[in-house]
């Protein structure tokens, strides 16, 4: 998996965390949903933020 896409994730976990004050329950899920995410992209070899935008317009 990607530094880049890890490091972001996490990044985003503690601000839901510390600035939002989720509930561990829901904390727990969202970090269940993002690393089942970034286990997709990394089986689809995609590890950075560019790469998830490009295929995205190749989809539209």
């Amino acid at each position: 998996m990607s530094n880049q896409l890890e490091n972001t994730s996490d990044i985003f976990l503690n601000y839901l965390t510390i600035e939002r004050g989720f509930a561990a329950n829901t904390l727990e899920s969202y970090s269940r949903d993002l690393f089942q995410y970034l286990d997709f992209l990394n089986n689809q070899s995609i590890s950075t933020f560019e790469q998830i935008t490009a295929n995205l317009k190749n989809i539209t």
